[in-house]
């Protein structure tokens, strides 16, 4: 089963066990902390993180309890050049430099 069935299939099942972490992914590295962590599969994920979080690339992890059964990269529409009210990775960097927000 392809990965993107497999993420379907979690979507639809709504198995009370999985919890969903969502990281943006730059360069093909994930951008930590996570936009969303914890939290159970989204069925209208795709829609969710294009209109929260802009059009780029993402890494979606799915766990059931504690054994990890997706891992998945995807695309959504041409990566975000900058959008201030949505985009929090220069603020991400900032944090990681030890500088303080402004």
């Amino acid at each position: 089963m392809h990965r993107e069935e497999k993420l379907l299939q979690l979507q639809i099942e709504q198995n009370s066990d999985d919890r969903m972490d969502v990281y943006w992914l730059v360069n093909g590295k994930r951008i930590k902390p996570a936009l969303l962590s914890g939290v159970p599969p989204i069925s209208d994920l795709f829609e969710f993180l294009r209109d929260n979080y802009g059009r780029q690339s993402y890494c979606v992890m799915i766990r059931r309890k504690k054994t990890m059964i997706l891992t998945h990269e995807v695309d959504i529409g041409v990566p975000l050049v900058h959008s201030p009210a949505r985009d929090i990775r220069s603020d991400i960097e900032t944090l990681r430099q030890g500088r303080r927000l402004r």
